[in-house]
């Protein structure tokens, strides 16, 4: 255990600060000297350890607002991507719809037509029997 004190003694030691000299050297108790050397270094240990974790989170931010974009990127290729799927899909509707009209008009043409034939073999055989008939009498 002493030498995990002195080990971290050393750790702390490294944050010692020239200011902090100062103010401890008009510190009589060398008891208290030392602890509020301590307290000091550990003051900024901590501190340190802070900064850390604050760069840390700093980090994760940018690299979370790195993973947003690009996802926003891909969202926006595949929106992108969507659109023209339906673009065409729209094409091809417009196509159909084009063609069932030409369908229809062909087959409302076809009816006019075929109604036209029969009224124009009505036409003839109405003729025709009045021929016979007028044949008969003859």
């Amino acid at each position: 255990m002493l030498e995990s004190w002195v080990a971290q003694s050393k750790a702390v030691e490294q944050f010692w600060v020239p200011r902090d000299e100062e103010i401890l050297g008009e510190v009589p108790d060398v008891v208290l000297h030392l602890k509020l050397k301590s307290y000091l270094a550990r003051g900024a240990l901590v501190e340190q350890e802070i900064f850390g974790r604050m760069e840390q989170a700093r980090a994760s931010f940018l690299k979370l607002q790195e993973d947003l974009k690009a996802s926003d990127s891909q969202k926006s290729a595949d929106i992108d991507k969507v659109k023209h799927e339906l673009h065409e899909q729209n094409k091809r509707i417009m196509f159909l719809l084009e063609e069932v009209s030409q369908g229809r008009q062909e087959a409302d043409h076809a009816i006019e037509q075929a109604e036209s034939d029969r009224h124009s073999a009505q036409r003839l055989k109405v003729e025709l029997e009045e021929e016979r008939l007028a044949h008969k009498k003859l």
